[in-house]
């Protein structure tokens, strides 16, 4: 049983560190998605020009996923997300600049949502 808990372990650290890396590192591509959203003006963030859904939206979704993993891969079965589920698009409006930084804490937010830190991984 323990040798099948490390092999499984042995195979995610790689991925974990890859997505890590896309989400707030130095990914091979480029930008991460955290500097590329450092750098939008929260201004537009609630704009709908090219969609129908905003920024805001856009990342509230990323964020509703991410922690669906995290959670998971800490072991929580319990916690489920359904696509397009009430919580897969969440609705988020952004107010001003405080409100781009702490976006998972949005007042429509759920809020046992975890930290900033536990978003970045940090």
């Amino acid at each position: 049983m323990r040798l099948a808990y490390d092999m499984k372990k042995n195979q995610l650290e790689p991925i974990i560190d890859h997505l890590k890396e896309c989400f707030d590192g130095k990914p091979w591509y480029g930008i991460s998605v955290m500097e590329k959203l450092d750098a939008v003006p929260w201004e537009i963030v609630n704009d709908t020009r090219y969609g129908s859904k905003s920024i805001a939206v856009l990342v509230q979704h990323m964020i509703n996923w991410r922690i669906f993993v995290l959670k998971k891969l800490m072991g929580d079965m319990a916690y489920d997300l359904k696509v397009d589920g009430p919580n897969d698009w969440s609705s988020v409006h952004i107010n001003g600049k405080k409100g781009v930084g702490g976006i998972e804490d949005a007042p429509t937010a759920d809020p046992k949502r975890p930290s900033r830190n536990f978003i970045r991984c940090n």
